[in-house]
């Protein structure tokens, strides 16, 4: 006759079950978004999420309240990613163009990273002062970083220079230029870097 198996036992295996599936339906839902958001370029609807995971709509609105919950998660997985992307080496001891090689081709994977969801995150800046401000301590950070990993440059300018330098380094290395070049010049990845090496090289070199 088979022992008797203890009903904790099975409640627990049950619990883990269900947090296993779980997980993994919502990672489901959040990649099928991504994949939407990258070829649309729009805001998918919990319809279209829940046909391209495979998931059923009842178990799409039993994980996320409604699209905006589900954009939100697409948004931390990719600005986690664009994160890790972003890190640059001490600039101690590197040369000026390998620097300047460095960044183009870190802004532009960032990008890439990102491009899917950029235009629905802007659009969402618009309609949330908590969202705009996310955005602009962002845009505070990626400023930092270039001054950062230019300042040897940076201090051979005089002050009106450096501000010329550091407003159009910026600008250069921003998310609109680089979605400028690739989505509406249609320049390739290797493009898009010479075209920002190529600006960055002007500002930063021309003492």
């Amino acid at each position: 006759m088979p022992e008797p198996t203890h009903p904790s036992a099975d409640l627990g295996e049950d619990k883990d079950g269900r947090s296993v599936r779980r997980d993994r339906n919502v990672q489901l839902a959040v990649n099928a978004a991504r994949e939407l958001f990258e070829e649309t370029r729009n805001l998918p609807t919990i319809e279209d999420v829940a046909a391209r995971s495979g998931l059923s709509i009842r178990s799409m609105y039993r994980y996320f309240k409604d699209i905006g919950e589900v954009t939100e998660s697409v948004v931390e997985l990719v600005s986690s990613e664009a994160r890790a992307a972003s890190q640059l080496p001490d600039p101690a001891g590197v040369s000026t163009a390998d620097r300047i090689d460095a960044f183009a081709r870190a802004r532009v994977t960032i990008y890439e990273l990102v491009r899917g969801t950029f235009l629905a995150n802007i659009a969402r800046m618009i309609h949330s002062p908590e969202i705009a401000q996310s955005g602009a301590a962002i845009r505070a950070a990626m400023l930092a970083q270039f001054t950062n990993q230019f300042e040897q440059e940076l201090l051979l300018l005089n002050e009106s220079d450096r501000s010329y330098a550091l407003d159009c380094g910026n600008a250069l290395t921003s998310m609109e230029f680089v979605d400028i070049l690739m989505r509406w010049r249609s320049m390739t990845s290797d493009e898009a870097v010479e075209a920002i090496k190529y600006g960055l090289t002007k500002i930063l070199t021309a003492v």
